[in-house]
């Protein structure tokens, strides 16, 4: 996202994963409400079955200068997460103290988001568009870059990562998920700019339905797309 931001001229600027995508054909079958939707996919058909078409994503973008993830609220065991705030739930996950660093950059270096941030992290029952994924156009993409850095790169050095495992020390990704949300709210009651939501999924390659398939150094063996057997492989 920053080289892009300093380095690409575009009328649209956007962010997937690896092994995750915004569904552009409203087809794809979902299985969950609150949780993120998981599906067997070959690399070939990915374009195809969700419409990553150049000409569908612009059609997209004529309707709304801002696309996202559809908004969820992730379930947590046995605990409702809808009855709780997402500071609560960043508290609960992570390290409340550097999310308590983060509001403070906000009030100091953008206050006129103070609002929006207030509303989205402190309000109960408060769903997201998670995984920083989105579409936007250029303005907005520059506006959301000075914001999403200016204040990542002060928590940088404020935030101390000594002692984090190597999940934890994803903080900047985790916080950074909270703050697209922040910026759309920012946007929707500022200039009424109201995002469309997509659904996104997490891609999984189709398991064999007999054979063998290795990744790194492991071996599986299936039958009838079912695991029966794993183990490392051994180099000599």
């Amino acid at each position: 996202m920053y080289w892009a931001w300093k380095n690409v001229d575009s009328s649209y600027y956007g962010l997937f994963h690896y092994r995750r995508v915004l569904d552009f054909s409203g087809k794809t079958r979902r299985k969950k409400r609150l949780d993120v939707n998981r599906v067997n996919v070959k690399p070939s058909d990915i374009v195809r079955k969700f419409r990553l078409d150049r000409g569908t994503i612009l059609a997209e973008l004529e309707k709304s200068p801002i696309i996202l993830a559809s908004p969820i609220i992730v379930p947590h065991g046995f605990e409702v997460s809808s009855a709780i705030s997402q500071y609560d739930i960043y508290a609960r996950d992570h390290r409340k103290r550097d999310l308590d660093i983060v509001i403070d950059i906000i009030r100091e270096k953008f206050p006129h988001l103070v609002e929006s941030m207030e509303a989205v992290l402190f309000t109960p029952g408060t769903p997201l568009s998670w995984c920083n994924m989105f579409i936007m156009r250029k303005d907005l993409y520059q506006e959301y870059c000075e914001f999403l850095f200016g204040t990542l790169l002060e928590a940088q050095a404020r935030i101390d990562l000594s002692g984090y495992n190597a999940y934890q020390s994803r903080i900047y990704g985790f916080i950074a998920e909270r703050l697209l949300n922040v910026f759309v709210r920012y946007k929707s009651f500022s200039a009424g700019i109201m995002p469309s939501y997509k659904h996104h999924f997490e891609l999984r390659a189709p398991k064999p339905l007999f054979g063998t398939e290795i990744t790194g150094d492991t071996k599986r063996i299936y039958a009838f797309s079912v695991r029966i057997h794993k183990s490392k492989i051994t180099k000599e």
